[in-house]
């Protein structure tokens, strides 16, 4: 996301932008100018991934012209959670699988089918999410084990613990 943000995604209107000169229209769907905003949200392909997806589009109804914008929506209602929790999860996985589909298409000349995109984007998120929670859940333990290893217990609800270590 943070290549999204800065605008450091080689699209050609960035590239034009450092004077290398070529036609702006995107290679994809011939709709408009290749911009960041137009290959993750506007272009033909991505509103097909995006209609899928269970991720709400903004209120006005359609994808803003400005990146941050929609980037905000999207983080906004992942953080209030008012997107299911999937959804929350898998945005970021269909940004890149959106941005992955553009290349495949510039460089191999191949089309990926929308669903195809989600469902990926909906697996590396559950992937994910499987692996951050066990990765919490081992930190959790391995606190309660130490504890417990040292002759002490977690503290009882709005109780605080301090430990003393006496000698150098």
């Amino acid at each position: 996301m943070k290549c999204i943000l800065s605008g450091a995604l080689a699209v050609k209107d960035r590239l034009r932008s450092r004077s290398i000169h070529l036609d702006t229209t995107c290679s994809s769907c011939h709709e408009g100018t290749e911009n960041i905003g137009h290959v993750l949200f506007h272009s033909r392909f991505a509103q097909q991934v995006w209609a899928l997806s269970s991720v709400p589009m903004p209120p006005s109804g359609s994808w803003s012209r400005s990146v941050f914008l929609n980037m905000h929506h999207l983080i906004s209602f992942t953080k209030k959670n008012r997107l299911a929790p999937e959804a929350g999860y898998v945005f970021p996985w269909i940004l890149w699988h959106i941005w992955k589909a553009k290349n495949c298409f510039c460089f191999e000349y191949t089309r990926i089918n929308p669903t195809v995109i989600l469902d990926k984007a909906m697996m590396e998120a559950e992937i994910w999410r499987d692996l951050h929670t066990r990765s919490q859940e081992r930190l959790s333990s391995s606190v309660t084990r130490n504890l417990s290893c040292m002759g002490q217990t977690s503290p009882r609800l709005g109780e605080v613990q301090y430990s003393v270590v006496v000698g150098g």
